[in-house]
């Protein structure tokens, strides 16, 4: 699939930012301290330097737009747009673009731009549906273009390296896992907790071990709203492993447990940490992880629209973890 991606590898790319809320400002951050700011972690394998150099962010949409962002957006040369449709009247070219809009608008604002020629790189999910992603797969094979799933969890360092003790059985075989991730609601989501929370770690459990399959289901609801989920799952290698998505137990955790054959491992993804336990051997604690996700993230999007590399994630992953997702909402109605 990567040979017939249309690539840009002599001229600028030129990248807008769709959706200004929450999620439009932390990428549009991400991009101004890799670009402006020159701050970037010293692990990154891409020549930099000629990467950034090529990109420039010249557009942002949003429906409304403050005061100071619009000062903010002047001062950095790029333009402000109420609507995609006023951007294209605009006549001002785009590459790439990153939607970060709420999830009900990702299907019909990525169909258009992908119809424009425009590469994507979506936050999660890219769409609530299977079938809606499917859509947008098709349209983007067709025309060489690009759709990134924005699973960000998998730049996690604590789940690179937890990868890592899986595939090369460090300390053996995988036995079980457990995946939580609590908090309490935030006032910004109007999507379920399946469909915004749940995603992540269902992804998460398919990087690091495997396809599995749904074996049970367990909700609880407040006010006719589900506000816990926990999944069992069976995978293919024979383990298996629980996933609890929580606005119920409001202290905030995003955690990993792995049980091996001959040790343990507990990460902790919000201080990216992670301790671990050997079989008679003194336990040991992993820590000074210092990345920024969503600018690792936004670069595997960027060094893929220029160079032949893999990203940690493609619209293949978007399209599985969809496909659980539709079957956890089918088992939790």
């Amino acid at each position: 699939m990567w040979e017939k991606i249309r690539r840009n590898t002599t001229g600028k790319t030129r990248l807008a930012i769709i959706g200004y809320g929450y999620m439009g400002h932390v990428y549009h951050q991400a991009f101004r301290e890799l670009k402006v700011e020159r701050q970037s972690e010293h692990y990154y394998k891409i020549n930099l330097d000629d990467l950034l150099s090529g990109i420039d962010l010249v557009a942002v949409v949003d429906p409304v737009f403050k005061e100071s962002d619009r000062t903010q957006l002047e001062q950095e040369g790029v333009r402000g747009f109420k609507d995609l449709e006023t951007l294209f009247d605009s006549r001002l070219d785009i590459d790439a673009a990153v939607i970060a809009s709420p999830i009900a608008t990702h299907f019909d604002l990525a169909r258009a731009c992908l119809e424009r020629g425009i590469s994507l790189l979506i936050e999660k999910p890219v769409c609530p549906t299977r079938n809606r992603i499917a859509q947008l797969a098709r349209i983007a094979r067709s025309k060489g273009l690009v759709i990134l799933p924005a699973h960000v969890e998998r730049y996690n360092p604590v789940c690179i390296d937890a990868r890592e003790y899986v595939d090369y059985k460090i300390m053996g075989a995988v036995q079980r896992y457990t995946l939580r991730r609590c908090s309490a609601k935030p006032d910004r989501v109007r999507e379920s907790l399946i469909v915004d929370k749940l995603i992540h770690d269902v992804d998460l459990a398919h990087a690091l071990f495997g396809p599995f399959r749904v074996k049970t289901v367990d909700v609880q609801r407040k006010n006719d709203e589900i506000m816990q989920v926990q999944v069992s799952t069976a995978h293919r290698r024979g383990y298996t492993g629980t996933i609890l998505s929580s606005w119920l137990i409001e202290e905030k955790e995003r955690s990993i447990q792995i049980e091996f054959e001959r040790g343990r491992l507990m990460g902790d993804l919000l201080q990216k940490k992670m301790k671990v336990y050997r079989l008679r051997e003194f336990s040991k604690e992993i820590t000074g992880y210092r990345n920024n996700q969503i600018k690792d993230q936004l670069l595997d999007f960027l060094a893929f629209l220029k160079y032949p590399t893999r990203p940690l994630v493609n619209i293949k992953d978007a399209l599985w973890a969809a496909k659980i997702i539709d079957r956890v909402v089918e088992l939790a109605t």
